[in-house]
């Protein structure tokens, strides 16, 4: 490790974690769990993943990910703050990435779960989904297409089994179903989906004269509202959300296409994101 990284032991990690216990349990991924601590050297709130040493293959893809962290650089990536590589009170080997901390939570629970009795779906305008869309469209188009070597994040989570290796080709799949998502308000996994029919094909079917019969109906809502003092200019306002909304849905199908070889990329999706930020938010 270079000097610009800090030194941490198990037993810092441990007491910053309180144990590593389920109360500070963020979430759980291929290659571990992550937690929430504080390091009692400056109070700092960090996330440490500690990662499954058990799984098949583990190690290299702990090296992998090391260098990929350490190495990119984009405002929309999280930071590696250090790598811990040692042995737990057990003498078992340990190893953990800590990152630095996001209060926000994930955009799961800001799309579905209630908060405090509060849906956090109200909360989640047309104007912030396309700018989240557009901010990981943007994360995705830098792994993809500005780092030296081409690098698959293959970590979205929109619940949506690909299977096959981890490929730039994959994540533009894994997007296309997460932007269908936070426009349509249903998740991938919803009972609705069976017997042949998923977001995709729900999706696909209803462009360009059904969209607005399947998207989230609080963003039709939303537009209402906005647009009920304002007469005059409500007919040209709903024909530009009405675009938008077809837009989007076609890129997420054109995104989670079956053949991976016909699917967009990334540079060309944010691209189109971006026309569509600039025409709706002017």
């Amino acid at each position: 490790m270079e000097d610009q990284y800090m030194k941490l032991s198990y037993r810092e990690l441990c007491i910053a974690t309180n144990e590593f216990s389920l109360d500070n349990l963020i979430g759980v991924g291929s290659l571990g769990s992550v937690y929430k601590g504080i390091l009692n050297k400056d109070e700092k709130v960090v996330a440490v993943k500690v990662l499954n040493l058990e799984n098949r293959g583990a190690l290299k893809s702990i090296v992998a990910e090391c260098e990929t962290l350490i190495n990119v650089q984009h405002r929309n990536l999280i930071k590696v703050m250090t790598v811990c590589s040692s042995a737990d009170f057990k003498g078992n080997d340990f190893k953990a990435l800590v990152f630095e901390y996001l209060p926000n939570g994930n955009l799961d629970k800001w799309l579905h779960l209630e908060v405090d009795g509060q849906n956090h779906l109200h909360k989640l305008t047309f104007t912030q989904r396309l700018n989240i869309a557009m901010e990981v469209a943007s994360a995705l188009e830098y792994l993809h297409h500005h780092c030296q070597t081409p690098i698959a994040h293959s970590d979205l989570k929109p619940k949506y089994g690909l299977g096959g290796e981890a490929s730039t080709q994959g994540d533009v799949c894994s997007y296309g179903i997460l932007l269908l998502e936070m426009f349509i308000g249903k998740r991938p996994t919803d009972e609705m989906f069976k017997d042949g029919l998923s977001l995709h094909e729900l999706a696909k079917v209803a462009i360009p004269s059904r969209v607005t019969e399947i998207v989230d109906p609080k963003l039709l809502l939303e537009e209402r509202s906005a647009n009920l003092n304002n007469a005059i200019n409500s007919y040209y306002e709903r024909a530009k959300i009405h675009e938008c909304l077809v837009s989007i849905v076609r890129i997420g199908v054109a995104c989670s296409i079956e053949s991976p070889g016909e699917r967009m990329e990334m540079i060309d999706v944010v691209k189109k994101l971006q026309a569509l930020r600039d025409m709706f938010v002017g």
